[in-house]
C-alpha cells in the first residue's frame, strides 16, 4: 500500500470512528437521560428509584439481547449512518 493511500486510509478510519463515538455518545448517554427527563416530569419516579435504576435495566435489557434496547441504544448510530448515506447518494447523482 503506497503512503498516500494509507494515509488516506487513516484519515478515513478516524472519521469513521468519529461518526461511532457520536452516535454511541447519543445512543448510551443523551437519549436515555431524555427518556428518564420525559418519563420523571410526566409518570413521576421511574420505579421509585433514580437514573441510576433505568441506566442498569436499559443496559441489562441490552446485554440479553433484547431488541428494544438494541434499538434505542444503536438507534442514533444507526440513524446517523442512514442519514450519511443517504446524502453521500444523492451527491454521488447530481452532475
Amino acid at each position: 500500500m503506497a503512503a498516500s493511500s494509507r494515509s488516506r486510509f487513516l484519515i478515513r478510519a478516524r472519521r469513521e470512528l468519529a461518526w461511532l463515538l457520536v452516535g454511541l455518545t447519543l445512543g448510551f448517554v443523551l437519549i436515555p437521560w431524555g427518556l428518564y427527563q420525559v418519563g420523571l416530569r410526566t409518570l413521576g419516579p421511574y420505579e421509585g428509584a433514580g437514573a441510576e435504576a433505568l441506566y442498569a435495566v436499559l443496559l441489562g435489557d441490552f446485554l440479553h439481547g433484547h431488541l428494544g434496547a438494541w434499538l434505542l441504544l444503536l438507534g442514533p448510530f444507526l440513524l446517523l449512518m442512514v442519514c450519511r448515506l443517504s446524502v453521500k447518494s444523492l451527491w454521488g447523482t447530481r452532475k
